[in-house]
């Protein structure tokens, strides 16, 4: 970590960027992004949370739905790529670029929510629920400027968020490049902090719902993938049912799914021509699910996958 950071201010002096270079950027995507948005008369800030890879970006799209499009979307990892020259930074410094970026887009986040609270647009803010005192302070913020505060929460094993955090970028460096790079020690971190911090913006009940959803495994005649879906709307025990979901062991039929994303991000890592050591770490940190037996293999196809 310390030489990412040595690399990172060596970056930050060879590629400076200023205030004009972040006003200029604001004002782009507040245009962008409040286009077609008009003000409610009852604003709502619906808060997504889980740690990275879990899957935000889809109860992201099912929020949309709700709302019918009439809601900001508030995401800084999105906003990274207003950075100046990003795509060549992402290119050529990928590791890097979480870091030396971080800055930068979350203060565009916050200028934008910045601008829908003025405006009382209802908006949407993903986190990873790293602190309780943070989330608390924000809805104090949000209930004094009239806006109420929902909660969208994601409860997903460790392993998979790991494992998606791996696919995005396998799949986004296919596509673009380059990808967003998340190390497996700031996943963790995120990962580790988020029970405790759901736990204390509970306690704290600052909000008006709390939403919990899943990760499921969605089959069809032509096709299986996986989605995400609700777990429970404002349950009696929010906390233990959230850890009961993110805690519990993978089922037969998610063993087998996960195997065949683990052997496709294995297999673009060696198309891409990615370095021993970094397949080396992948093939230990997966190793569970790359070396499933054919036996259990044959038991989840016989439950009805294929």
């Amino acid at each position: 970590m310390r030489m990412n950071n040595e690399v990172v201010n060596t970056l930050k002096v060879k590629y400076p960027v200023g205030e004009e270079d972040y006003q200029k950027a604001l004002n782009t995507i507040i245009v962008s992004e409040t286009a077609g948005i008009y003000p409610s008369k009852n604003p709502v800030v619906t808060i997504l949370g889980a740690q990275p890879g879990a899957g935000k970006t889809e109860i992201q799209r099912i929020t949309q739905e709700a709302y019918q499009g009439n809601i900001v979307v508030c995401n800084a990892d999105n906003l990274r790529a207003f950075y100046p020259r990003a795509l060549e930074l992402n290119r050529l410094h990928p590791k890097e670029f979480p870091l030396l970026t971080s800055d930068f887009a979350h203060r565009l986040k916050d200028g934008l929510q910045a601008h829908c609270l003025k405006h009382g647009f209802s908006f949407s803010l993903e986190t990873t629920f790293k602190n309780p005192n943070d989330l608390n302070e924000m809805m104090d913020t949000y209930t004094k400027a009239g806006f109420q505060t929902d909660i969208k929460l994601l409860a997903v094993n460790r392993l998979i968020s790991r494992l998606y955090t791996e696919k995005r970028y396998e799949d986004m460096y296919q596509l673009e490049g380059a990808g967003r790079n998340v190390p497996k020690q700031a996943h963790d971190e995120r990962e580790k902090a988020l029970t405790p911090t759901v736990e204390g913006v509970i306690k704290a009940n600052k909000f008006r719902n709390m939403s919990l959803y899943k990760r499921a495994i969605v089959t069809s005649e032509s096709s299986i993938r996986s989605g995400v879906s609700l777990l429970a709307e404002n349950p009696p025990d929010a906390l233990n049912t959230f850890k009961e979901e993110k805690n519990r062991p993978l089922t037969d039929q998610e063993r087998y799914f996960y195997k065949n994303v683990a052997e496709q991000v294995l297999f673009q890592k060696q198309q891409r021509n990615a370095t021993f050591v970094e397949i080396f770490a992948f093939k230990m940190e997966f190793n569970d699910l790359l070396t499933q037996k054919q036996q259990q293999i044959d038991k989840s196809l016989n439950k009805g996958i294929g």
